[in-house]
């Protein structure tokens, strides 16, 4: 085998490997992340007292984003290094919730008003 062979061959495995690895640890957005959040939230007040169906709840939220715990925790604790971040973050959330409790409000006025049949 030539040496020039050899290399691209080292080339090619190496950035198969690279490739795979940057998939697994992908970074999430700020907006994934707090979409997340707010989802794992309504999950955890409402599940809090089954802590398997909680957990169970849980994975299907990562599942349905296509993020992982990893990645979730990962964004969280460098979340924690940055106050100033965290800050913009809880703003989302908190504009997140209050847009959710207006489509939920929205959701029972529609039915109350929907004429039974």
């Amino acid at each position: 085998m030539t040496k020039s062979l050899a290399k691209f061959m080292f080339l090619t495995a190496l950035v198969i490997v690279a490739g795979c690895s940057f998939a697994e640890t992908k970074a999430i957005t700020d907006t994934q992340f707090v979409l997340l959040y707010v989802d794992l939230s309504f999950a955890a007040e409402q599940f809090l007292s089954d802590s398997v169906h909680l957990s169970a709840i849980q994975d299907s939220i990562f599942k349905a984003n296509n993020v992982s715990r990893d990645q979730f925790d990962n964004y969280k604790t460098e979340l924690d290094k940055s106050p100033e971040r965290w800050s913009k973050i809880w703003q989302m959330v908190a504009e997140e919730l209050e847009k959710r409790e207006e489509q939920l409000k929205r959701t029972k006025s529609e039915s109350v008003d929907r004429p039974k049949d």
